[in-house]
């Protein structure tokens, strides 16, 4: 009995270890960018990921992440999705005002809550805007319902951006020129 359990729990350990690969990393000056597969069954899928945080005076963190799947939409006809996390709760619910601001410019745009983290409206024509922007920026400050973020550095953005595209099969050169 304990033989067969021991084999069956072997047996199980070795296909789940078959469906999940070792997750890449990469670091890009302030970026992280990261790459997780997983076999299904049937194909394997892959989710992108690049974020860079920063914390400020009197122990606030934010953290700026884009993430898309080779599953999902991809560039040119969708963007990766857009997401702002902070230790201060963040707000719920749809239609909050998030302001990015890039090297004088300003974009203003809507943002779903759910209490830890807002996701920006993923509109193709805005994702791409402010997606150039931070390509062409050093820093970028943000303010998620008149409340502001921690300023986050962009340093390394592009290159981040260039690595998720080519480990998910996206091209680059809308954003990163």
């Amino acid at each position: 009995m304990i033989r067969t359990l021991l084999s069956s729990g072997l047996l199980f350990l070795a296909l789940t270890g078959n469906a999940l690969a070792a997750p890449q990393k990469e670091t890009f000056r302030d970026w992280a960018a990261g790459l997780d597969e997983v076999n299904t069954g049937e194909d394997l899928r892959k989710t992108c990921r690049a974020e860079t945080s920063t914390s400020a005076d009197g122990g606030q963190t934010a953290t700026l992440a884009i993430a898309i799947g080779d599953g999902d939409v991809l560039p040119p006809d969708a963007y990766p999705a857009i997401t702002i996390s902070m230790t201060a709760p963040a707000p719920a619910g749809e239609g909050i005002p998030v302001a990015f601001e890039i090297g004088g410019k300003r974009l203003d745009i809507q943002a779903v809550g759910d209490g830890k983290q807002v996701t920006i409206n993923n509109a193709k024509e805005t994702s791409l805007t402010l997606l150039r922007a931070m390509a062409a920026g050093s820093t970028i400050d943000i303010t998620v319902a008149g409340k502001p973020v921690p300023a986050l550095s962009l340093k390394g953005f592009t290159a981040a951006y260039r690595q998720i595209g080519a480990w998910c099969g996206f091209p680059t050169g809308d954003v990163a020129k």
